[in-house]
C-alpha cells in the first residue's frame, strides 16, 4: 500500500467520525424516545386504567428528564433546540415539533 492510500483512507476514516460526531445529537434524541416507548410496551398488562394513568405520568417525567439531559448535551456541541407547539387543543400543548438550529 503506498503512502497516498493510507492517505485516503485516513482521510476517510477521519470524515465518517466527522459525520457521526454530526448525527449523535439526532441520535441521542432518538435514543431518548425509544427507551420510554420501550418501556411502555413492557409494562402494557394493567388491571385498571388508574394504574396506566399513574405509569404513564412516571414514564413522561423519566421522558423529560432524558430529554433534558439531551438538550444539555446539544448546548454543549453548539446547537440550540427549538421547539414548535404542532397539536394543542384547549389550551394545552400535546405534540411539538423539534428542530436543531446550530449556533457556531
Amino acid at each position: 500500500m503506498s503512502s497516498w492510500e493510507r492517505e485516503l483512507i485516513l482521510r476517510l476514516e477521519r470524515e465518517v467520525e466527522e459525520l457521526k460526531r454530526m448525527l449523535l445529537p439526532i441520535d441521542l434524541h432518538t435514543r431518548a424516545k425509544m427507551k420510554l416507548v420501550e418501556a411502555i410496551k413492557k409494562h402494557r398488562h394493567f388491571r385498571s386504567k388508574r394504574q396506566w394513568v399513574l405509569y404513564a405520568r412516571v414514564s413522561m417525567d423519566t421522558f423529560y428528564r432524558l430529554e433534558e439531559e439531551v438538550i444539555e448535551e446539544l448546548a454543549r456541541q453548539g446547537y440550540r433546540v427549538i421547539y414548535k407547539p404542532v397539536l394543542s387543543r384547549k389550551g394545552r400543548i400535546y405534540r411539538y415539533e423539534i428542530r436543531l438550529k446550530s449556533i457556531r
